[in-house]
């Protein structure tokens, strides 16, 4: 087992040889007075047996030899040297923290002269500077690495400035590239390369190019799934950088909350409304859904979750009740769809779209959600329902959508396609190809089609409204942000971007073609 598991390079043999001795050890210690036993042991038995056989081990000592010495800071390491550099004193890691073993009676009860780890390292950080000959160097992370938040050192970091002043405290910049790395008087940088940064950061600002100089090489496609179709007409923006430039806009800057949460944000207020709602739809009483809910320990504490789980609860009644009136609040099936879909109006090419639909409640593609019924439901709601009206054109399909509103729950239709079932198969198939062929144009080039942006201006302009002031809503957005807000959408455009940007490059004629067809056939309640 240990030869499939581990491979160590024949100058680490000793390594090999190390391990082999851990497991003798174990299996001796298994095996006192004679006795043994065959229990399998779990994965967390096996880590908490080797864990404290496995663990970091101090060096052997090798001091005054005349070259830089590396070790970690532990009892008898203070010998004097011209230079002393104690590296990563971040609060919150160091003093080093241990925790108290359950089967320790002693550490239930501490007395004076038992061992504190805290306290140790205290006293051997005040060992390391007394070590220091001329030089001490202490560093700590002091800036976020993303934001560039300032960030306090340890404990006993501060202490000893409150001694000696701030004044011996030096901010190194946050990129290497930062002018300041190569300025007089400021920490020095030896890098050719990042100096040739630092000149271009000074040097005359120039507009910045385009994010694509040409469409990319058109990518032949013989088939397309369904859920590719759906994920493009969402955010074309994302899946241009995610498929063809093979990047990606996720961020993780998200930190754990370090005390107990006494609101939710909106996501974990969805989140808890979802959960509610998907129970009862399983057809589990609200009661015991909301009692489940209180269980996960996801809610504030105590009275601080009742007015919230008042408010989500009532909104998912509104929404479990809006769809046993429409009949679509038992278990769904889902129906295989492989059609061929007509590239292009004018030629017999097509693409197979495959792909699963579900939601179905005999001849209805539902979504249910606590989510209110934002453009990217409806257009989901839209491919699907062309997928499967080209897929089985004897049944009339119509879509139903579902979702939270003010006043508790809102519903929109989308009915079915006219004509025989003949005529509703090739007019599905048709309507199918112009998304396939707007993704295939969308996978080569940005399409100027930002899901709220677009329905708003495509929406107003079906109404006879001023198509301008409601998408540039929709654009510039309010306190939550808008589409221009996007990380897609300001890695192509830029930041600042504007809604006239758009419309020089065809955000009324993509706008109108992807969304005429879905405002005529669709209906609010």
């Amino acid at each position: 087992a240990t030869d499939l598991l581990l491979a160590a390079p024949p100058a680490e043999a000793w390594q090999r040889v190390q391990v082999d001795a851990v497991l003798r050890d174990v299996l001796a210690e298994a095996s006192r007075e004679g006795t043994s036993n065959d229990r399998p042991l779990s994965l967390a038995e096996v880590r908490s047996l080797l864990a404290t056989r496995l663990a970091g081990m101090p060096t052997r000592a090798d001091f005054r030899t005349g070259a830089i010495t590396m070790c970690t800071l532990v009892p008898m390491r203070a010998v004097p040297h011209r230079v002393v550099c104690v590296l990563g004193l971040d609060d919150g890691v160091f003093p080093r923290t241990s925790r108290t073993d359950g089967d320790d009676l002693l550490q239930r009860v501490p007395l004076v002269g038992d061992r504190d780890p805290r306290t140790e390292d205290r006293q051997l950080l005040l060992d390391a500077v007394l070590a220091a000959e001329e030089s001490l160097v202490l560093t700590y992370t002091g800036h976020d690495e993303r934001t560039n938040e300032e960030r306090a050192p340890s404990v006993p970091l501060i202490e000893l400035l409150a001694v000696v002043g701030d004044d011996v405290v030096t901010h190194h910049p946050l990129q290497p590239f930062d002018p300041d790395a190569f300025a007089d008087g400021a920490p020095w940088s030896f890098d050719p390369v990042q100096l040739a940064g630092a000149r271009a950061v000074v040097g005359e600002r120039v507009a910045p190019p385009p994010f694509l100089s040409g469409a990319l090489e058109a990518r032949e496609e013989i088939a397309v799934g369904l859920d590719e179709l759906v994920r493009f007409v969402q955010d074309p923006l994302r899946e241009l950088l995610r498929q063809r430039l093979g990047m990606s806009t996720w961020d993780d800057d998200d930190q754990l909350p370090d005390a107990i949460p006494i609101e939710l944000d909106a996501l974990q207020r969805w989140g808890v409304g979802q959960r509610i709602l998907r129970q009862l739809l399983a057809g589990i009483d609200l009661d015991a859904a909301v009692r489940a809910e209180i269980a996960s320990g996801t809610l504030p504490p105590g009275e601080l979750r009742h007015a919230l789980l008042t408010e989500v609860a009532n909104t998912a009644g509104a929404i479990h009740h809006l769809a046993v009136e429409e009949g679509v609040a038992g278990p769904p099936t889902s129906v295989e769809v492989d059609v061929d879909a007509d590239l292009f109006e004018a030629d017999s090419q097509t693409v197979r779209v495959l792909g699963t639909v579900p939601g179905v409640h005999g001849d209805t593609v539902a979504e249910v959600s606590f989510s209110s019924l934002s453009p990217k439901t409806r257009l989901a709601l839209w491919v699907r329902l062309l997928a499967v009206s080209a897929a089985r054109p004897e049944r009339e399909w119509c879509t139903l959508g579902i979702g939270r509103a003010r006043n508790g729950g809102k519903v929109v239709r989308h009915r079915a396609l006219d004509g025989p079932a003949e005529h509703r198969a090739a007019e599905a198939a048709r309507l199918l190809g112009r998304i396939v062929a707007l993704r295939q144009r969308g996978l080569r080039e940005p399409l100027p089609l930002p899901c709220k942006t677009a329905e708003a201006w495509a929406s107003a302009a079906h109404r006879d409204q001023d198509t301008r002031d409601a998408a540039g809503r929709c654009w510039s957005g309010g306190k939550f942000g808008g589409d221009a807000d996007d990380a897609s959408a300001v890695r192509i455009w830029g930041e600042g971007a504007t809604l006239d940007q758009l419309l020089a490059v065809g955000l009324d004629p993509l706008a109108r073609h992807l969304w005429d067809p879905i405002l005529v056939r669709e209906a609010w309640r």
